[in-house]
């Protein structure tokens, strides 16, 4: 305990004899040391093209659902890579803040079990950027050349691209030619990201983003030759200098859980799986990373619906292997064109009844659940929308929802969502940290001159 004594003296403060304390804080820590398995890929940046503060609603090709409204195409972005912890006890988050300092006790994770973020360099697409100036002559127009310059950042920030119907298929191609160019002027991996979004009659509980493929019109076996083009770009001699990130079908999974009552979801159920099934199975390629979606704290978060998602998750993991064998997934992506901070501020009214308050809270819900079904309990966490907590009055509101902004940006930082960091060991001096208390005293400080 020496090398943390500043927190070991704080645990002694809790009114427990040294020997006590030290007995029980290094048992706090054996037990997040076997519990500590989720490895948060986390996320930044769905970056809306909807009609809200000087962003335009686009009305490009590519048309998915945000909740229960169509926008145009969007791309998500990436926080990465927090290790977890979940204090229950003022002891237990003392071992936290153990095991969350950069010195952290527990180990890294294996390369077997890597990070797929890590040594590499997200791509900022261009497609994306080309949009962006649009938002930047609206803002130039009123000489708000603050906001047109924030703007102009944003084209510089990692994206996620959406293949969501066939005729974007070759845009996949485009994309690798961008990211070789990018990786050869820097110098530095490049890693592209990409969901898939396009199973035979999706959207099945909205209706707002139907799609190209129908059941009715052998819709999965055209799915499952979509997946195969996509197969085909991903292994060409260019593709495979390269790393990818997949998301595979946001929404779909989520309404097998809890819309089964909606018939066009009831009728689409096995679809789901087989297809989402057929494509673990089929992108099993060694630069390429997959994630399942599994919605938000809002919908899959409620404490019925954790342990059905779980087995989902997993059932259709096993039902890939029997076409791959030893097929694999990285984990799960949540959020997803959603509003959800990753740590809220506050807790908010409407969440009252949920333990998956916020995204955060989600994980630390979900997580248990994926180690007993076998399923991966690593995330991306969307926070591209989620800058801004209090802007609505119930989870149902997820259709471009007024004043939101720009949320977390993308990052491999391994530390707790709340703590400043890089920090030292504990009673070095902290001047970025003092920086802080002086910038942000309330109320603030009287200057003094001499």
């Amino acid at each position: 305990m020496k090398r943390h004594s500043g927190l070991y003296k704080a645990a002694l403060q809790l009114g427990l004899g040294q020997h006590r304390t030290r007995h029980l804080l290094l048992r706090a820590l054996h037990d997040i040391s076997r519990r500590v398995k989720v490895i948060l890929d986390l996320t930044n940046i769905a970056y809306p093209p909807s009609s809200f503060r000087g962003f335009p609603a686009e009305r490009g090709e590519n048309k998915v659902k945000v909740g229960r409204c169509t926008l145009g195409d969007r791309y998500k972005g990436i926080l990465l890579a927090r290790q977890f912890c979940a204090p229950s006890s003022p002891l237990h988050a003392v071992a936290c803040a153990l095991v969350l300092l950069p010195t952290a006790v527990l180990s890294a994770p294996q390369a077997a079990d890597a990070n797929p973020y890590l040594g590499k360099v997200p791509f900022a697409n261009k497609g994306y950027a080309k949009k962006l100036e649009e938002t930047i002559s609206y803002f130039t127009k009123r000489r708000d050349l603050l906001s047109a310059a924030r703007t102009r950042t944003v084209q510089k920030i990692p994206t996620f691209a959406w293949v969501s119907e066939s005729q974007s298929i070759p845009s996949i191609k485009e994309l690798v030619s961008d990211a070789l160019r990018a990786q050869t002027l820097t110098r530095k991996k490049q890693l592209l990201q990409i969901v898939v979004y396009n199973l035979p009659d999706r959207d099945c509980s909205a209706k707002a983003s139907d799609g190209e493929f129908h059941l009715d019109d052998d819709g999965l076996n055209k799915y499952k030759g979509f997946i195969d083009s996509i197969a085909a770009e991903l292994q060409t001699v260019a593709a495979k200098k390269l790393s990818f990130v997949l998301i595979l079908e946001p929404d779909s999974l989520g309404n097998i859980v809890t819309n089964l009552n909606v018939p066009k979801c009831a009728g689409a159920a096995s679809a789901y799986k087989e297809g989402t099934s057929y494509a673990i199975a089929k992108l099993q390629i060694p630069n390429v990373a997959i994630y399942l979606d599994a919605a938000h704290g809002g919908w899959l978060g409620w404490d019925d619906n954790l342990a059905p998602s779980a087995t989902l998750f997993a059932e259709v993991l096993e039902d890939a292997k029997t076409i791959t064998p030893n097929a694999t997934v990285r984990g799960l992506a949540i959020n997803v064109s959603n509003y959800n901070q990753y740590a809220s501020v506050v807790r908010e009214n409407f969440t009252e009844w949920s333990n998956s308050w916020d995204e955060f809270h989600y994980v630390n819900s979900l997580a248990p659940h994926l180690e007993t079904s076998g399923y991966p309990a690593h995330f991306i966490v969307d926070q591209g929308r989620a800058g801004q907590g209090a802007i609505r009055t119930e989870w149902g509101q997820w259709c471009n929802i007024r004043n939101a902004g720009f949320g977390i940006r993308p990052t491999t930082d391994q530390a707790s969502p709340v703590a400043h960091v890089p920090a030292p060991e504990a009673g070095s001096w902290f001047n970025d940290y003092v920086v802080n208390l002086v910038k942000k005293a309330n109320p603030p400080l009287s200057p003094t001159l001499f």
